[in-house]
């Protein structure tokens, strides 16, 4: 895990590092100036300058990085539209965590171990078995690639 330096207060307006999770890893892209009377769409906004990635793109929760990234007592806050921004400037020790979101497609998707992958070899007597199934329909090849030239000339 990246470790986030403290917020830095100045007159009311905080700084909070924002760490970037993109799948694989977890990188410190900068810093944010949050101030009470920050609205979301403004938050979402400074985001995007600081990440380069859209908004709509992004889940953002705040952090707190006095907690070690597996203890159960961590706090992770999701940020929304509700959130208030004055009760998230007297927050120390907390870092904003942009979590890259997946497609549909990525998170369906299983991760598929060599082990899991059974290559088929056909073998020379297969080979010979299709050929006189082929021939066993009573179908001269001359025939079948005759129907297969006109088919696939149709649809080309």
């Amino acid at each position: 895990m990246v470790e986030a330096p403290a917020p830095a207060t100045t007159s009311s307006t905080t700084s909070f590092p924002v760490v970037l999770y993109d799948g694989i890893r977890e990188t410190l892209v900068g810093n944010v100036q949050i101030h009470p009377d920050l609205v979301f769409k403004s938050f979402q906004t400074k985001l995007t300058e600081i990440t380069g990635i859209s908004y709509n793109n992004l889940t953002t929760y705040l952090v707190d990085s006095s907690k070690s990234k597996t203890s159960p007592d961590r706090r992770k806050i999701l940020i929304t539209g509700k959130v208030n921004f004055a009760v998230v400037v007297r927050e120390t020790n907390c870092y904003f965590f942009a979590v890259l979101k997946r497609s549909r497609r990525d998170r369906r998707r299983k991760a598929v171990k060599p082990s899991d992958l059974h290559v088929s070899t056909v073998s020379p007597d297969d080979l010979s078995r299709i050929s006189l199934n082929r021939n066993n329909l009573n179908v001269k090849p001359s025939d079948l690639d005759m129907f297969l030239r006109l088919i696939y000339h149709d649809l080309v």
